[in-house]
């Protein structure tokens, strides 16, 4: 999925969250399989930023609270 979405759209990043994911070895599998999926064609991810490129939340398990206090903030700026 990583690969297909990166040749369609070009991203600057990936943010993979959930409870499944909050396992942070998988971000080391799935860094690896991207890679070797993307056998250097997609030039713009590669050893050296892989890590920066695929990534978890910022908030982790509080991503939709923040979120949705910061979309509040912006629509209701008095409130």
């Amino acid at each position: 999925m990583c690969v297909n979405l990166t040749s369609c759209y070009s991203p600057e990043r990936i943010i993979l969250g959930g409870g499944f994911m909050e396992q942070a070895c998988l971000f080391t599998h799935i860094h690896h399989k991207f890679l070797n999926l993307a056998s250097g064609y997609l030039t713009q991810v590669s050893q050296g930023n892989i890590r920066s490129f695929i990534v978890p939340p910022k908030f982790a398990g509080r991503s939709g609270e923040v979120g949705s206090l910061r979309m509040a903030q912006v629509l209701c700026p008095s409130c």
